[in-house]
């Protein structure tokens, strides 16, 4: 094993381990629904376009991850204040953030930058917050055949 691909897996057992220990000593908090919160905020195609993508040629309302590239802040800030409240553990804002479902939006191109993003992201909202041992999952329970929720139906692969 190379000591890249080693150092690698110390990462990720010392990650285990952390959740683990964490899990012992009491009941850990998940952070909440952030596509709730964000479409709570009622952002419009602007909100959703940004800079980054103002010329883009397809709608792009309603794709939540989207929001990692051309709303950072404002992932960021939701992120904190589920640590804020309580939350011991964050997800990523990545749940779509597969070619298959970014191709919906024709930003399938941008699905590694999504995840990347939304890492960094929830990692940047964990400094911020200067918890004192922060945990960080990151998650992909998005199947490609998840039910749309604008359309009400499933995609066909």
């Amino acid at each position: 094993m190379n000591r890249v691909l080693s150092s690698n897996a110390e990462n990720r057992i010392n990650k285990y381990s952390q959740i683990n220990r964490l899990l012992d000593d009491r009941i850990a908090i998940l952070d909440g629904a952030i596509g709730t919160m964000l479409q709570s905020l009622k952002l419009e195609e602007i909100d959703f376009r940004g800079t980054l993508l103002k010329n883009h040629s397809c709608d792009l309302k309603g794709n939540i991850d989207i929001l990692n590239l051309t709303q950072p802040e404002v992932v960021r800030d939701i992120h904190k204040a589920y640590l804020a409240s309580g939350a011991d553990i964050i997800e990523t804002t990545t749940f779509n953030s597969t070619t298959i479902s970014q191709a919906d939006y024709q930003t399938a191109d941008l699905a590694y930058d999504l995840n990347f993003q939304g890492a960094k992201l929830a990692l940047q909202a964990i400094g911020e917050a200067k918890q004192l041992q922060p945990c960080l999952l990151y998650t992909s329970d998005a199947a490609d055949d998840t039910p749309c929720v604008d359309l009400g139906g499933r995609r066909i692969i």
